[in-house]
């Protein structure tokens, strides 16, 4: 892209050039005259409009009081010369200088430079910048791309196609519910019949009138009243206060599904995902990759081109026996250090989001974390650890990290566009949780 740079002075220059060069008559011969306005060729003609837009600049100088030559008094202009020292590519600098120069004009004269700003802001070659979204499963991905559909108000899914989705969600905990009476030794013989009802069930398309009614009757039966006075958590799905909450109306014939209960709705990702987000001025190519551990032999098919990896940690991992001593134990750790170590991501930034900090208040207010790790002295040294330690194995310069509860995370969008910005101006300055 060639730098087009607007000055009175040269201007003028070449509109004096363009009047005194020499006239040629219809004969071809060339004639010596002064210099004048003479509209009888096409070198007159072009004279006579760049002197006009010559002396309509000067015009305007005089008039709002700016010197051309002197821009260092803009702090727009400033600010973009002092990023330029920090940029690489020679593309880049023409497009912040010409920015800069575009921004200076526009802001002297009293216009909007919005449209500028938006136009210039993305890439040269216009595309959206990809990034990559990982974890492990039931990390929180999906909520994230939710989250920033809604946020960036980038789009909206067709609800209606969610309603099987979210009656399934409805129909599993529960079918869950009667293994939780028995650990809570609550007296369901009386509802023996519809528990079988609903576990026979294959829910396909719409949910049977037994099977509503028999949920129905279980919603109503107090059950989950009685469980959970004897567990302040009970081990259901996520969610699982929500659906329970909503079960009559989410099973009845009428329901529709709205924003809040496809937010909070789990379903796992089969496949891959791939979301067009504008953030800011910006548009970005979310990709969500599922992570059982089948998917992830096929991740590395999905690394090239990867601007930014935003990876997505559970807390309430921390809160499970299996963490410490079973098949969580270092999951998560060495997933995300053989990605940091990756040749494909040697230019890529990170984001960690470390997921789920509201459930992870409420597990560990019964979880014994000396039991599994006598060094730690409380929850909060057990959280913070975990962090440290995947930070360590994080680029450094190249690594973001928030603390976030996807789910109810009203801000999130201005959180992640925040790092992303950080991250596009090529800031190398380390964010460290807080």
């Amino acid at each position: 892209m060639t730098r087009v740079s607007v000055r009175p002075h040269v201007a003028f220059d070449r509109a004096e050039q363009v009047v005194k060069m020499p006239y040629i008559d219809k004969s071809g011969n060339v004639v010596d005259k002064k210099p004048g306005w003479n509209l009888g060729n096409g070198g007159g003609i072009v004279g006579f409009f760049v002197s006009i837009f010559a002396f309509l600049i000067i015009f305007l100088k005089s008039l709002f009081g700016m010197d051309t030559e002197d821009r260092s008094e803009g702090r727009s202009s400033s600010s973009f010369r002092r990023r330029k020292k920090a940029l690489r590519s020679s593309a880049e600098i023409e497009r912040y200088e010409l920015r800069a120069d575009a921004w200076w004009w526009m802001r002297k004269m009293g216009s909007s430079a919005s449209a500028l700003t938006r136009s210039l802001i993305n890439s040269s070659n216009g595309e959206p910048q990809k990034i990559l979204l990982l974890g492990c499963m039931a990390s929180g991905k999906t909520a994230l791309c939710r989250q920033l559909m809604r946020q960036s108000r980038s789009g909206s899914p067709v609800l209606g196609y969610y309603t099987h989705t979210i009656q399934n969600n409805v129909l599993q905990i529960w079918r869950e519910m009667e293994s939780v009476c028995a650990l809570c030794h609550v007296d369901l013989r009386s509802y023996k019949e519809d528990f079988d009802i609903i576990a026979e069930f294959r829910h396909r398309e719409h949910l049977a009138d037994r099977v509503r009614t028999s949920i129905r009757k279980l919603s109503k039966s107090g059950l989950y009243d009685e469980c959970s006075k004897k567990r302040s958590f009970l081990p259901l799905p996520p969610n699982y206060q929500y659906f329970i909450q909503h079960t009559r109306r989410i099973i009845s014939r009428s329901y529709t599904v709205s924003e809040q209960d496809l937010l909070l709705s789990y379903a796992p990702t089969i496949g891959f995902d791939t979301q067009t987000l504008r953030l800011g001025y910006a548009k970005y190519q979310l990709m969500e990759l599922p992570g059982h551990h089948i998917f992830r032999r096929k991740w590395s098919d999905f690394f090239s081109n990867t601007r930014v990896l935003c990876f997505v940690i559970d807390l309430s991992e921390l809160c499970d026996e299996a963490f410490y001593t079973g098949h969580l134990k270092n999951k998560t750790y060495q997933i995300y250090n053989q990605l940091t170590e990756s040749w494909q991501f040697t230019e890529t930034a990170f984001i960690l989001l470390f997921n789920k900090r509201d459930l992870f208040d409420t597990l560990s207010v019964d979880f014994d974390f000396k039991q599994h790790n006598p060094s730690a002295t409380s929850r909060e040294e057990t959280l913070s650890r975990y962090k440290s330690k995947l930070i360590a194995c994080s680029p450094v310069g190249r690594s973001y990290s928030h603390v976030v509860s996807l789910i109810k995370a009203p801000n999130l969008g201005n959180t992640f566009v925040d790092s992303l910005n950080k991250i596009f101006k090529q800031n190398k300055e380390n964010i460290h949780p807080e």
